[in-house]
């Protein structure tokens, strides 16, 4: 179970470094199976693109919090160093192909597996009433990494 972030929130300024040097270390280390876009200077709102239609893109920005976007779900971590290091984990488990979906109608679940083994999940639903569908026991999307096997 993840303990509370207790540190110290981030500056404005490292914010949006924490943004342009995760956009350009995708692009460093996946340049020529990705395509990473800005999508929103306002917001350093990002959107990763793999190649490989079978792997999970990922948007990620700046709001009130870090807000990270992959496949159906979504997760808003901390301004912190504890959850800038989750959001570059996380990050790392996509292009790696860690991550499955289940989804039903209005309703959503996300998984994915860190490096470490710990899952995280987001649970997404649209409309009151998504809450209230459920899930089928088999992942609807299972994703493969962005780099070629």
């Amino acid at each position: 179970m993840r303990k509370p972030d207790t540190g110290a929130f981030l500056e404005e300024e490292e914010c949006i470094r924490v943004l342009n040097d995760a956009a350009a270390d995708v692009t460093h280390r996946y340049g020529a199976h990705v395509d990473a876009v800005l999508e929103s200077e306002a917001h350093h709102w990002y959107t990763v693109t793999p190649h490989n239609p079978a792997a999970c893109s990922v948007s990620f920005g700046w709001d009130q919090w870090l807000d990270v976007e992959p496949a159906g779900g979504r997760w808003e971590l901390d301004w912190t160093a504890e959850g800038v290091a989750l959001f570059k984990q996380m990050l790392d488990s996509i292009a790696a192909g860690r991550i499955v979906e289940y989804s039903a109608g209005r309703r959503t679940r996300v998984l994915i597996t860190l490096d470490n083994g710990e899952i995280v999940s987001s649970n997404v639903a649209h409309r009151p009433w998504g809450i209230l569908e459920r899930l089928p026991r088999d992942p609807t999307s299972r994703f493969e990494p962005w780099l070629p096997q």
